[in-house]
């Protein structure tokens, strides 16, 4: 079994998928849906923050779509405030 991905490779990934090597898009998002676990860490922080991200704007992903990341949240057992339900149009 892999190891989990701590908080500091958890925002290297995330700077990875903002801008994606090619070839590697899946990969990355394999990493972020599986290699982070679920709960109240600093890498499931880290997740988190970004995916919040993604779904308010303020930060776009070209591997991701605002429905994405709402799911892969709902996923992890932490609890995020989405300010207002605009990802359903993306």
């Amino acid at each position: 079994m892999a190891k989990p991905l701590d908080a500091k490779q958890v925002s290297e990934l995330v700077e990875l998928m903002k801008n994606p090597p090619k070839g590697e898009e899946a990969s990355l998002k394999e990493l972020l849906s599986t290699r982070v676990p679920p709960g109240v860490d600093d890498a499931a922080y880290v997740k988190a923050s970004f995916l919040s991200a993604i779904v308010d704007g303020s930060v776009t992903c070209p591997l991701l779509t605002k429905v994405e990341a709402v799911q892969l949240l709902g996923t992890m057992q932490v609890r995020v405030r989405v300010s207002h339900p605009s990802f359903i149009s993306g």
